[in-house]
This record gives structure tokens, sequence and C-alpha cells, in this order.
């Protein structure tokens, strides 16, 4: 199921597991190894991130999107007359219209970045009732036909 869905897995599920589960989830059975299999095995290694990508810039694509609604919002109450408008406040603080600080921008990212790297503390109960929720929403997502890699007919 993490193949099929890897950002849900990882929120949910991979970001808990402990680099020993982490290790144990994605050893390769070395017992049994052959070339071909090596070779699938990075190929599906591949597309898994892959995948993981493409739902992520999505995500924050919608985010993005979201952003920019509160902002034309707050513009918007700019120019009816509210007096303490946050856009203007930011611009104010941070520059002029137009002008280009990709500095600034680098940093948040990279803010970001480590904010997601932070793991909070749950507990085993609460970790097992986000596994149980990631595989509901899978075998739902099976069952509603959203699953690609199925043939339904």
């Amino acid at each position: 199921m993490m193949r099929r869905n890897p950002l849900l897995y990882d929120e949910l599920v991979g970001r808990y597991l402990t680099d020993e589960e982490k290790k144990a989830r994605d050893n390769i059975d070395t017992q049994n190894i052959t070339f071909l299999g090596i070779l699938m095995e990075g190929i599906d290694r591949d597309a898994i991130r892959d995948l993981k990508k493409l739902q992520q810039d999505a995500e924050d694509e919608v985010a993005e999107e979201n952003d920019s609604d509160s902002e034309e919002e707050d513009v918007r109450n700019d120019y009816l007359g509210d007096k303490k408008c946050p856009a203007r406040e930011k611009i104010k603080r941070d520059g002029n219209w137009g002008e280009i600080n990709g500095e600034k921008e680098e940093k948040y990212e990279i803010e970001r970045r480590e904010q997601n790297l932070r793991v909070p503390r749950i507990n085993l109960k609460e970790q097992e009732m986000l596994k149980q929720e990631f595989i509901t929403q899978m075998y739902q997502s099976f069952l509603d036909g959203k699953d690609k890699d199925f043939d339904y007919r």
C-alpha cells in the first residue's frame, strides 16, 4: 500500500518509524537475490520517489492557491477601507512591490523542510491508530475504483 500512495503513507505511518523499522521495511531479500530483482527493486523505488514528489508538488500547489486566496481577500479588504492590511504591512516590512527577494524565499523553503523533518513524538496507540487510518483510506480508495494499478473490469 505504501507504493500506491507514498505521501499519505509517509504522513500517517512512515514518519513515526524508527531507523530500525525503516531499515527492515526497505531491506532487500539478499538470500534469493538476482540481477533482475535488484534492477526491478531500483525501478520500483524510483517510481515511488517520483510519485511521492508529484503528490507533494500537487499538495504544495493547493496550499499555495489557498494562500493566494487569503492574500486576495486581504487586498480586497484594504481597498474597501480596512486600515490594517496584513498584505500591506508585509510589503512594508519585506520590501517594495516588484522587488525580487530570492534569499528570503530560499530561507523560507529551508525552514519548511526542517519543520517537515521534525517528527513529533507520539505513543504506540496513536501510531497504531494512524496506521489503521492509512489502511482504511487505502481500502476505501480501492473500493471507490481509484487504484490505477488495478483493472476493475
